[in-house]
Formats: C-alpha cells, sequence, structure tokens
C-alpha cells in the first residue's frame, strides 16, 4: 500500500488508510462514481487530490483486472475479437450494519428453508417407495391367493352345497309321492266303506217305517268304519312320520274325529 501510494503522490493518505484498515483489494472493488464520494466524503480530499485518487485507483484495476479477463475468456471461449477494456459488472456496495444482518437473516432463513425442503423431498420419496411396497404386497397376497386355490375352492363348495339341496328336495319330493299314493288308499277304502254302508241302509229300510234312529244307528256305523281305518297301521305310521297331518276345523257328516290330509 505505502510503495502505492508513493508511486501514485498519495503518500499523505498513507495514515488514514493504515487507520482504517482499507487494502488495495477493496479499493479494485470500488467503482469510479463511488471512489469519487469515498475521496470526498470520507477522506475529504480536495478536488486534484480527488482526480489523483480516482486515476490511481483506476489503473490498478486495469492491471489487475487485464489477466483474470484474459484468462476468463480463454477458459470460456469467448476472447474478444478486437482491443479495448471490458466492462466489469461487479459492484462494491456499502451497507449499514442493520443490512448486513437483514441479510445475514434472509441468508439463515435461506438455509433453513433448503433444509426444510430436502426433508419434504426425502419424505415424499418415501412415502412413494412405501406406496410401491404395500402395493407390491397386496399383489402378492392376491398372487398368493390365487395360487393357493382358494376360488376354485369356493366354487367346490358351492358344487357340494348345491348337491346337498337337490339331494333334499328329491328326498322331499319322494316322501310326498309316497304321501300322495297313502293318502289315496285311505281315500279310496273310507270313501268305498262309507258308499258300502249307505247302500246298504238305503237298500234294507224301508222308506215308510224309516226314521231318525235308523239314521243315526245307520252314521254310527259309518263313523266306526271310519274309526277303524283311521286307527290302522298304514294311517299311524303315516301320521308318526309326519306324511300327513289332520286339519283342527273340518268336521265330516257331524263325526268329531277330523280326516283332512295333505
Amino acid at each position: 500500500m505505502q510503495t502505492w501510494l508513493v508511486a501514485n503522490d498519495l503518500g499523505s493518505l498513507e495514515k488514514v488508510f493504515k487507520k482504517r484498515n482499507v487494502t488495495l483489494e477493496e479499493l479494485c472493488d470500488f467503482n469510479p462514481d463511488d471512489l469519487k464520494a469515498f475521496a470526498e466524503t470520507d477522506l475529504e480530499l480536495d478536488k486534484q487530490m480527488i482526480k489523483r485518487f480516482v486515476t490511481a485507483v483506476s489503473r490498478l484495476q486495469n492491471e489487475q483486472k487485464q489477466p483474470n479477463v484474459v484468462m476468463e475468456m480463454k477458459s470460456a471461449g469467448t476472447m474478444p475479437s478486437r482491443d479495448g477494456d471490458v466492462e466489469d459488472d461487479k459492484k462494491h456496495v456499502l451497507v449499514y450494519p442493520e443490512e448486513q444482518k437483514a441479510i445475514h437473516d434472509l441468508e439463515d432463513r435461506l438455509r433453513d428453508v433448503g433444509v426444510v425442503a430436502n426433508f419434504i423431498e426425502q419424505k415424499i420419496a418415501q412415502w412413494t417407495n412405501e406406496s410401491d411396497e404395500t402395493s407390491k404386497a397386496i399383489q402378492a397376497e392376491l398372487t398368493a391367493m390365487l395360487d393357493k386355490s382358494t376360488i376354485p375352492s369356493v366354487i367346490e363348495k358351492q358344487k357340494e352345497l348345491l348337491m346337498r339341496v337337490e339331494g333334499i328336495m328329491a328326498k322331499k319330493e319322494e316322501q310326498l309321492k309316497k304321501q300322495r299314493k297313502l293318502m289315496t288308499a285311505i281315500c279310496e277304502e273310507m270313501t268305498a266303506s262309507c258308499m258300502s254302508e249307505l247302500e246298504s241302509y238305503m237298500d234294507q229300510a224301508n222308506p215308510k217305517t224309516r226314521d231318525k234312529q235308523q239314521a243315526k244307528e245307520a252314521l254310527f256305523s259309518i263313523q266306526s268304519k271310519m274309526e277303524r281305518i283311521c286307527s290302522s297301521e298304514n294311517y299311524s305310521t303315516a301320521v308318526n312320520n309326519h306324511s300327513l297331518w289332520v286339519h283342527p276345523n273340518v268336521k265330516v257328516l257331524g263325526i268329531d274325529d277330523d280326516i283332512l290330509f295333505r
């Protein structure tokens, strides 16, 4: 710093720069307007010293910038086609402590947001993997069920149940046929006996001498015949096997026994 100041007739600024810890690198970060404002406000130089200071710093910037620009152009493959200064888009900005703190807070918040965003991405990836694994597990269970012939087993059980139902229906139908045959035989026997008794009564009785007592005796004889039929072995077997039943509300010829069969 001292050598540079002396070489540019700025030796009077050495004490000020040492006190402020100003370096050449920091001066090179300023643009001409900032340098001029710095010289006027902070250093309180006159116009001649300001011009000399700005010129010296600009020369220093060009000396330091030219090799860097050439290296950057070569590495990027964008060497200029003609000679000339390349403008530097970097600017040195002076900020207050409060502004610097706000910038640091924003940087911290940006870092926290990045951490949260990364955490969310990891969770999404984890949930996606878990969803895929669950889908695969369900598919595997379904495949295992099909491999174990669960559905064919259900179909086989259904067929077995249908066969049992058909067997029960066939058995019931056979019972109904036997019941109908037995009922027919009993009815025919009862009808024949009753008709025989009535014909005998009608043939033997004289209409002139026929009275109520004779009618009662004839009906009683018919009733006795019907009771004998109902007490027969076939009738009792049918009742015990629940193949036929007697309706409780039907009276035949005034007889107390009920004889409706089904």
